[in-house]
């Protein structure tokens, strides 16, 4: 049999990634992100973390969002970073650690806007992780502040195969 993947040690992973998303009342999306990212036993390298800032609502009207950093951080420390923006993402590069082992990364972004406003209904669509992480995402947590709801039914998109929990209102 085939030793658990806790018994084969460390392996390279985002061991824990946390946002913090507040939706003004004028549309923007403030939001904070801490990400832990272990590189077990890799020699430390470049993160590349890709943010979705641009999208279309079901009839492809699209919603592209300014990209705004604000502030990052690395082990508490602040880092320089310039956002590389191609498209619809948002490229941010995550500097290595000096050594092997977690680093804490923290960014601070505003994204304006982020409401499709609709004929219908307005549109809210957010990545929480972004795209193409090449690593295990072990435990992602997400609050997101709205402005204070009409009482008509708001529905959520269930998260992508491989989530290990469903979208709730």
């Amino acid at each position: 049999p085939l030793p658990s993947p806790a018994a084969a040690g460390p392996i390279e992973a985002v061991t824990d990634f946390t946002s913090t998303a507040d939706l003004t009342h004028q549309g923007t999306l403030d939001v904070y992100e801490h990400i832990t990212y272990d590189f077990g036993p890799a020699v430390p390298h470049t993160i590349n973390h890709r943010i979705l800032i641009g999208y279309s609502d079901d009839q492809g009207n699209p919603l592209q969002s300014k990209f705004a950093l604000l502030s990052s951080t690395q082990n508490d420390r602040p880092i320089p970073i310039q956002p590389d923006i191609n498209g619809t993402v948002a490229n941010i590069n995550l500097p290595p650690g000096s050594s092997s082992g977690p680093q804490r990364y923290s960014l601070h972004y505003t994204l304006t806007p982020a409401v499709l406003a609709g004929p219908d209904a307005d549109v809210f669509k957010y990545s929480v992780t972004g795209l193409g992480w090449t690593v295990p995402l072990n435990q992602v947590s997400v609050v997101l502040i709205t402005p204070e709801l009409t009482p008509q039914h708001t529905p959520c998109t269930p998260a992508p195969t491989g989530s290990t929990t469903t979208a709730r209102q």
